[in-house]
């Protein structure tokens, strides 16, 4: 596996987990292998409603950092001559 998944249909939350979508990848990929939180940790933590690997999936913009540094940029550059 690449990430982490859980594959808990019971749990109340999974439909805004992002383990609970990676797991349903796998399924979809037939992987041989999934993954569930160990019911004691969940039991520990008070429910399925507070459970640990709990990360909520929406879309999230990442950086991708420059290409250039300001070492490299040249005076005509900076003043937009170039």
């Amino acid at each position: 596996m690449e990430h982490n998944s859980c594959y808990a249909p019971q749990c109340t939350r999974r439909e805004h987990c992002t383990l609970w979508h990676n797991a349903l990848e796998e399924v979809e990929h037939s992987n041989s292998l999934l993954t569930i939180t160990n019911p004691q940790l969940i039991d520990k933590a008070g429910g399925y409603e507070h459970c640990p690997n709990y990360y909520e999936h929406k879309l999230r913009r990442y950086a991708r950092g420059l290409v250039w540094s300001y070492d490299d940029l040249t005076l005509a550059q900076w003043l937009g001559l170039a």
